[in-house]
């Protein structure tokens, strides 16, 4: 199923797509704002994002549905509150058969602005980018120790290509664990240049390059596609 949002006032659109339900459970997915060259990238991005969001569920052994929310509009964009307040209400219309979160282009903070319109959101009692950057490294410890009979990341180079939520959140942890053969790239440099300022020995290569780079992991923290 897929929900048109739109507000013509406010000049609001998004997309809610529910790729599985389950007739006694929610379906699940977070939430994401992005600059999308056109209204049919939104969708295309929803309708992908949900149907690994229904592969993650059965992966994991839930049994809830997989679901993604999409806001077209820049995170940046100086209607980003009232965007948040629409969206929330068009999620409190579906009466929970779509339960969400935070992803790329929301933060923390917004999740208080979304609860005001609807109590079908979660990620108030844990940090999101926490358990998902925890859940990273630990696959990569698994990975080396398949690899190379041994999980200590300290002794490996790593390609991160994206330096978002994500991204810098596994940069720190690989850090502070010892690594200092790290390379980033990052469609916006100024990211870049931060991450390097806080990890001197970190190198940045280019957004074109980042995939050939001879390291023992590369780990795409970017966009899909």
């Amino acid at each position: 199923a897929v929900f048109l949002l739109e507000n013509k006032d406010i000049n609001f659109k998004g997309y809610i797509s529910i790729h599985r339900n389950n007739p006694t459970l929610p379906s699940f997915g977070a939430t994401r704002m992005w600059s999308y060259e056109n209204d049919i990238d939104g969708l295309k991005d929803s309708l992908r994002l949900s149907r690994m969001m229904s592969y993650k569920a059965a992966l994991s052994g839930l049994g809830c549905g997989g679901a993604k929310g999409v806001i077209i509009a820049s995170p940046m964009n100086s209607n980003r509150e009232k965007f948040l307040q629409e969206y929330s209400r068009n999620v409190d219309l579906l009466e929970g058969q779509f339960i969400t979160g935070t992803d790329v282009g929301l933060r923390q903070e917004d999740l208080a602005i979304m609860k005001r319109e609807t109590s079908y959101i979660v990620g108030f009692n844990d940090n999101a980018v926490e358990f998902t950057t925890l859940g990273i490294y630990n696959s990569i410890e698994v990975c080396l120790q398949k690899v190379f009979s041994n999980h200590d990341v300290s002794i490996r180079s790593f390609a991160i290509q994206g330096v978002g939520k994500i991204g810098t959140a596994l940069v720190t942890l690989l850090y502070n664990s010892g690594c200092r053969n790290i390379y980033i790239s990052d469609i916006n440099p100024e990211r870049t240049k931060i991450i390097q300022k806080q990890f001197p020995s970190i190198k940045i290569v280019d957004i074109n390059e980042i995939h050939c780079q001879e390291v023992d992991v590369f780990s795409p923290c970017a966009l899909g596609r």
